[in-house]
């Protein structure tokens, strides 16, 4: 595909301006300033995570100078940090937006980026992965299909990766593998060491961030991603674009199904469940390619809905809806901006200097469309409440500030510039808590008034009553909605194949695997008169399920443990009365009150969620990795361990976005959460396989 204009570069240096007295929203002052002459910080988004592990979230980004910038929550860079962008020679401009995860499984985090972009010329492109100190751990390069500043032909230069790496397990080896698309028209899946595990030939330029989603639960996520296509009369392709959800499979990615457009893909996709139906819909937006080139519009304006397993319509989207520009670069975010309860639609859109956002409802129904200033957008919303009203806002950037719009009108509630008015903001913020306790809207743009300096600023805002928004497209996986990440399938410690039948009549659907799993394992045990798995689970018999998970994982219980309780030593409780002492010695449990165990009381699911991750801190000798608050409807004491078995698939919430931290674990749940904490430890190395 043709490009677009050229830009051009400015040498990179660093320097910092004074923290205000008083930061925030409403007085316009951030917390900090960071400018960086040169940088350029144009195309990339914020990132929010702990990059060095010191248990405080920091701020990524990238900028055209081919560095990639880490601050700390007080805004100083972190050691080793900026970092270069190298994928061969010397350092390649990032327009890509940093994935930060565990991508190597070494239990702290990665920092992925992509190099290359229109307004650098000669420089190569690929994938750049750094570990936490800033030192490069390994990159891989695209191929050189054209020349992507003139369109002419291989120039000696490896194409760019505009789009924003994902990350996820594609080809269920339990590790988060890094997908992207590329300018030399390929779509790949990288393992961790970035060799390749697959690609697949979109036949045309690949702008579109990928979203990763695991439709049939195989342990394996699909791909979703939007792609260019140029006509060509040798090979009959199409002329617009590509839709294509891509699965693993064999060494190979192949294509699920596909929809094509006569306008290019390159907005990026968000996943969620927009209309209730409990099936999960992908949303994404278009392109301006032919409509500016060949003044073919009619699919330029649109945003379309199909369902994720199937790639039809949805249905009140049939066809796409329209909105008042191109929706060009700036993907959709999902949640409820309204206050119905209900998951909305949010999309951008732009023409020349013109900019506007409108909000659909699930079935497709527009209930406002506004201009917040008269400049272009494409800058992605994000979805957070950052004015402490309760209410969700939209946060979108543009020419000289950033605007928050309220969810229910669409009118601005809040703009904001700092003290770096006249900041072009092309990408998107990051919402989340920035040091302990501080939260934080974080914005990146440059100042064309100073030599295109690249510009960083935190502004502090109260801890908001939505979920944070932490990075482009709000998770690693670019789902553009805040849903957790599906539970993990037990497939190392309950080999396909291999596990037996449990011999239980009362057990069926979602748990009846991991019934079986637990009682091959010698976990759990029937009630007498079958499995029994409807009835809720006692504190009492909780610490022997824990107990027998522990034993399991090579974890030496203690041989006569202290008695902790007085309350235990009813008959009802004697079988369980050991296994209660010992992980009362290890301090897996405690009780309610000096002496006072409740035995039986039922087990709620926060309550599992605290012994869960003490049980993983015993048998792994390190603490389970919390990725970010998950939840709105958690709480202290046990909302941080909600988290942490939420990050690493050992539980899942609900498809309305909560937990329901106090509901009762049932019998057949608790073989789910033990036999996903079992497998998790055996992944890792910390429990035998069997």
């Amino acid at each position: 595909m043709r490009t677009r204009r050229t830009l051009l570069l400015i040498a990179a240096l660093l320097a910092t301006l004074v923290t205000p007295a008083h930061a925030g929203l409403d007085d316009n002052k951030a917390r900090w300033v960071k400018r960086n002459p040169g940088a350029r910080i144009h195309w990339s988004s914020p990132a929010i995570a702990d990059i060095d592990s010191d248990g405080s979230d920091d701020i990524v980004v990238g900028g055209l100078d081919g560095l990639v910038y880490a601050y700390n929550a007080s805004g100083g860079l972190l050691p080793g940090w900026p970092a270069q962008a190298v994928v061969a020679g010397g350092p390649s401009a990032v327009a890509s937006s940093p994935a930060v995860g565990d991508v190597d499984g070494n239990g702290t985090m990665e920092v992925v980026v992509g190099t290359g972009s229109l307004e650098v010329q000669n420089q190569h492109g690929g994938v750049v992965v750094f570990d936490r100190n800033g030192r490069r751990r390994c990159a891989f390069q695209t191929g050189d299909k054209f020349n992507q500043w003139t369109g002419g032909g291989p120039d000696g230069f490896s194409d760019g990766v505009f789009n924003s790496p994902a990350l996820g397990d594609v080809n269920g080896d339990g590790r988060d593998d890094i997908v992207f698309g590329a300018w030399d028209h390929q779509i790949r899946a990288v393992d961790h060491s970035c060799r390749q595990l697959a690609g697949f030939d979109n036949t045309d330029t690949v702008w579109s961030s990928p979203a990763l989603y695991d439709v049939d639960r195989d342990g394996r996520m699909e791909i979703f991603i939007g792609g260019d296509a140029t006509s060509n009369p040798i090979g009959g392709s199409h002329s617009g674009g590509f839709f294509r959800s891509l699965r693993f499979s064999a060494g190979a990615l192949h294509q699920r199904w596909v929809r094509l457009s006569t306008e290019s893909f390159q907005s990026s996709a968000a996943i969620g469940d927009i209309n209730g139906d409990n099936r999960l819909e992908v949303v994404t937006g278009a392109g301006n390619f032919y409509c500016l080139t060949q003044n073919r519009c009619g699919d330029s304006r649109k945003v379309w809905a199909f369902d994720l397993a199937t790639g039809n319509d949805v249905a009140g989207w049939v066809g796409g809806r329209t909105t008042r520009y191109n929706t060009f670069l700036a993907g959709p975010a999902l949640g409820d901006v309204n206050g119905d309860g209900r998951t909305d639609v949010v999309m951008a859109s732009q023409m020349g200097p013109r900019g506007a956002v409108i909000a659909f409802n699930g079935n497709g129904v527009p209930f406002w469309e506004k201009e917040p200033a008269a400049d272009e957008i494409t800058s992605p919303p994000v979805i957070a409440d950052v004015t402490g009203d309760g209410g969700n806002e939209i946060l979108i950037g543009t020419a000289g500030q950033v605007h928050a719009l309220d969810g229910r009108t669409g009118n601005v509630a809040q703009s904001f510039a700092g003290d770096r008015a006249g900041l072009a903001h092309k990408s998107a913020m990051a919402v989340g808590e920035v040091g302990r306790g501080r939260w934080a809207v974080v914005t990146a743009g440059f100042d064309p008034s100073d030599g295109n300096a690249g510009v960083v600023q935190a502004f502090d805002i109260d801890r908001p009553a939505s979920r944070p928004w932490p990075m482009h497209g709000g998770v690693a996986r670019r789902l553009g909605f805040l849903i957790p990440p599906p539970p993990r399938i037990p497939i190392d410690a309950c080999p396909p194949g291999r596990v037996p039948e449990d011999g239980f009549n009362d057990v069926n659907g979602t748990h009846e695997a991991a019934v079986d799993c637990a009682v091959w394992w010698g976990i759990a045990r029937g009630t007498g008169s079958g499995y029994d798995g409807d009835r809720a689970v006692n504190r009492a018999q909780m610490a022997t399920f824990v107990a027998r998970v522990l034993a399991a994982a090579g974890v030496s219980l203690p041989a006569d443990p202290p008695d902790a309780f007085t309350d235990d030593e009813g008959e009802q409780f004697q079988v369980h009365e050991p296994a209660i002492n010992q992980l009362a010695a290890l301090g897996i449990v405690a009780g309610k009150a000096a002496g006072i165990y409740a035995p039986g009381e039922a087990v709620s699911r926060e309550q599992m969620a605290t012994f869960l991750v003490r049980s993983y801190r015993e048998a792994a000798g390190g603490e389970m990795p919390r990725e970010r608050d998950w939840f709105r409807d958690d709480g202290p004491p046990h909302a941080e361990n909600v988290d942490r078995v939420t990050t690493v698939g050992v539980a899942g919430g609900f498809r309305d976005g909560t937990y329901r931290p106090r509901l009762a674990v049932r019998r057949d749940q608790m073989a789910s959460f033990v036999m996903r904490l079992l497998d998790l430890l055996v992944a890792e190395g910390h429990a035998p396989r069997k």
